[in-house]
């Protein structure tokens, strides 16, 4: 089960100044991911055995709207039922639609209505170090959208998928990182 006193979470500059490598810090290993850097935070929960880190990405169509761009990562601590619980049921969830691989990612790609709004959905999962990892991607089709909007959450998606690492053992210290302890 993942420790609220083992866990942190690490803010460092990435490989460009508009990207930013997050680190959560598991009982036995962490994961790494690298998100935009305009990308709003809107949920960080770190102390359970099911992790989540929400995040809205900009789009000036849906600015005034209730829809919005969005992507998740999400960690189920492998040897907690209760997380275990939680990502089979994620996972039952998200198993509609067009199902892919991308390395060792298994990939779902979905269309769904939100309200109105019709949505392109993308959805991963593997394991690493010791957790399984969903990542979620979901963003609206709206009449403002650039025109190719539609690819750039596409690439978004995939340079997430592309940027996520992890291990067992302890966290390697970065230089210039910053390490955030969960309150």
């Amino acid at each position: 089960m993942f420790g609220a006193l083992g866990l942190a979470l690490i803010a460092a500059a990435a490989f460009a100044v508009d990207q930013v490598d997050l680190s959560l810090i598991t009982d036995k290993g962490w994961v790494q991911f690298t998100v935009g850097g305009d990308w709003k935070v809107l949920k960080m929960d770190t102390k359970n055995p099911t992790k989540s880190a929400v995040f809205q990405i900009p789009n000036p169509a849906d600015e005034g709207t209730a829809d919005s761009t969005n992507a998740a990562v999400l960690l189920f601590a492998l040897d907690s039922a209760q997380a275990s619980a939680l990502y089979a049921k994620v996972r039952q969830r998200y198993a509609d639609g067009t199902k892919s691989r991308l390395g060792v990612w298994e990939l779902f790609k979905s269309e769904f209505k939100e309200r109105n709004t019709s949505y392109s959905g993308r959805v991963a999962y593997r394991d690493i170090a010791d957790a399984h990892v969903c990542i979620t991607f979901a963003w609206p089709h709206l009449r403002m959208n650039p025109s190719d909007y539609d690819i750039k959450m596409e690439q978004a998606f995939l340079g997430m998928l592309k940027s996520v690492n992890g291990a067992l053992g302890r966290y390697p210290k970065e230089k210039g990182g910053v390490l955030r302890r969960p309150l």
